[in-house]
C-alpha cells in the first residue's frame, strides 16, 4: 500500500470509526527537561491503538497521563512534549507547518526510550486557512475537557486534511524528502551555532546542494530560514515572558544583543521592546473584552 493510501486510511478511521474520548491541552509550565522535545509549531496527536503513558504539564502540574485509543491532545508551539515511546502504540499527528500540512502515522514498537524518529508514514499537503482556524479554536478553549466541542473540531480537521491529501501533491521525490530532513534538523537546532557547512556536514551533503534545496522548496536561503525560526521563537518569549532582551537573544541563538535587535527590526518591522509592549497591550485588550462579554 502506498504511503498516501495509508494516510487516507488513517484519516478515514479518525473521522468515521474512532470514538474520540478525552482531549488534553498541556500548558508546558511544569518543570521538566525542556530539551526533550520543543518544536516551533502546533501538533495535534490522536492515539489510534495501544497505550501511551505520556508525561505532560496540566494546570501547572506534571502528570503522567494514560492515553488510550480515541484520546487526543494538542501540543502548542514551543510547549515541551515528552514524546514517550516506551509502550507499544500507534498515533496520528497533524501539524500545520507554515505553508504546508504535515500528516504522520507513527508506529511505536515499544521500549524505544526517547528515539527521536520512530517508524512512520507521512505525507505533506498544502495548508488551507480552515485548518489553521480550527487549530486556533482548539487552542482557545477554556474547558478542554468538553468533548462535545473538541471532538467535532478534530473530525473536521481530519476531513479537511483528507481533502488536501486527495489533491495533487505539491512536491515529492528524493530531493523533497532530503529537504524535509534538513528542515527538521534546522527547526530542532536553530538556537545552536548553525551554518550551511554544519547542516551539510551532518547529512554528508555538499553545502551548495543544501542551499539549492532551501531556495527551491522554502523560497529563501538557509540563513534566512534559520533567522526566521529564531525570530519566531523570540516573539513567543517576548510575548509570554519577562526575560530581558539580552537573555532572549542568547536563547534564540543570536551572537549578541545588538545583532539580535537589528535582525528583529529587519524581519518583524519593529524593535523587540516595541513588539513586547504592543503584544502585551493586545493581549490585555482581548482579555478585557472577554471579561466584559
Amino acid at each position: 500500500m502506498e504511503m498516501r493510501d495509508k494516510i487516507l486510511q488513517s484519516l478515514d478511521f479518525i473521522q468515521n470509526r474512532l470514538l474520540l474520548r478525552r482531549f488534553y491541552l498541556p500548558d508546558g509550565s511544569a518543570n521538566i527537561d525542556r530539551s526533550l522535545n520543543l518544536q516551533p509549531y502546533d501538533r495535534l496527536l490522536i492515539v489510534l491503538s495501544g497505550v501511551k503513558n505520556e508525561p505532560m504539564s496540566l494546570h501547572g502540574e506534571l502528570r503522567t497521563v494514560r492515553l488510550e485509543p480515541g484520546d487526543y491532545y494538542l501540543i502548542r508551539k514551543h510547549i515541551w512534549e515528552h514524546a514517550s515511546f516506551r509502550d507499544r502504540h500507534e498515533f496520528f499527528c497533524i501539524i500545520p507547518r507554515g505553508g504546508y500540512l504535515r500528516l504522520v502515522h507513527y508506529h511505536i514498537k515499544g521500549n524505544q526510550g526517547h528515539q527521536p524518529w520512530p517508524d512512520n508514514d507521512w505525507i505533506h499537503t498544502t495548508l488551507p486557512e480552515s485548518v489553521e482556524t480550527a487549530f486556533s479554536l482548539l487552542k482557545s478553549l477554556e474547558n478542554p475537557d468538553d468533548s462535545l466541542l473538541t471532538a467535532p473540531l478534530v473530525r473536521m480537521i481530519a476531513r479537511l486534511a483528507e481533502l488536501e491529501v486527495r489533491k495533487e501533491l505539491p512536491y515529492s521525490g528524493k530531493a523533497a524528502m532530503t529537504f524535509e530532513k534538513l528542515r527538521n534538523f534546522v527547526e530542532f537546532h536553530f538556537a545552536e551555532p548553525l551554518g550551511r557547512e554544519d547542516v551539510a556536514g551532518y547529512f554528508n551533503l555538499h553545502p551548495s546542494y543544501v542551499s539549492q534545496l532551501f531556495r527551491q522548496y522554502a523560497n529563501r536561503s538557509l540563513q534566512d530560514y534559520i533567522a526566521a525560526c529564531r525570530i519566531a521563537r523570540a516573539k513567543d518569549l517576548l510575548s509570554g515572558t519577562d526575560a530581558p532582551v539580552k537573555q532572549i537573544a542568547e536563547e534564540c541563538g543570536f551572537s549578541g544583543e545588538v545583532y539580535f535587535i537589528r535582525r528583529f527590526r529587519e524581519i518583524a518591522g519593529c524593535s523587540p521592546g516595541r513588539y513586547r509592549i504592543a503584544n502585551r497591550a493586545l493581549s490585555a485588550g482581548k482579555k478585557g473584552a472577554a471579561e466584559r462579554s
